[in-house]
């Protein structure tokens, strides 16, 4: 806000009452006169406006640097900040850490395994629901669908009603090879 030394000039000025009221609008103190009436006054006139974005500014800016200088946020920046020279940050600071993976699974042998299992229920039972066949295979989630997919694209298997609760059974051709 604007110093000023005139006070018949600072008596003249009508926008006062509205510097005054900007200030304590960015520091969410009460007000002489109605945030309706600031408001109205802030869209006709540009000065006003101005002082109010530059306020705005202004108080952000000290937030910022207060909460900065909180010693837990010191603590925390320094720690981030050693993290990061030793090459090793951690997710605390939304980074990823370097992750050592386990070996690879073979889902080749896994799905082959399953797909053999399926099969061998089928060959066993004949046409069977889709649910039993993993019950008495004891296949899970993961290898049973994948195998039963496997199946299928191979054509060694077809699926009649729902996919989920229908039933499965060998194709004629296989069958056949039986």
């Amino acid at each position: 806000m604007a110093v000023k030394t005139n006070n018949k000039k600072a008596k003249d000025n009508p926008c006062k009452k509205y510097e005054r009221a900007i200030t304590k609008y960015i520091l969410g103190e009460e007000m002489e006169i109605s945030q309706a009436e600031l408001f109205t006054h802030l869209r006709q006139c540009k000065p006003c406006r101005d002082e109010l974005l530059n306020w705005q500014d202004t108080s952000a800016l000290l937030k910022t640097e207060a909460h900065f200088n909180k010693p837990e946020v010191q603590k925390k920046y320094q720690d981030m900040l050693q993290e990061i020279k030793r090459g090793s940050p951690t997710q605390d600071f939304g980074m990823v850490r370097p992750v050592t993976l386990p070996p690879p699974r073979d889902t080749d042998k896994e799905i082959g395994l399953g797909a053999g299992a399926i099969y061998d229920c089928l060959k066993k039972n004949g046409p069977i629901l889709i649910p039993l066949i993993r019950e008495k295979t004891n296949l899970l989630d993961y290898p049973f669908r994948e195998s039963m997919g496997w199946l299928a694209r191979e054509k060694k298997i077809t699926f009649y009603g729902d996919p989920k609760t229908g039933f499965a059974s060998l194709n004629p051709g296989e069958q056949m090879r039986l």
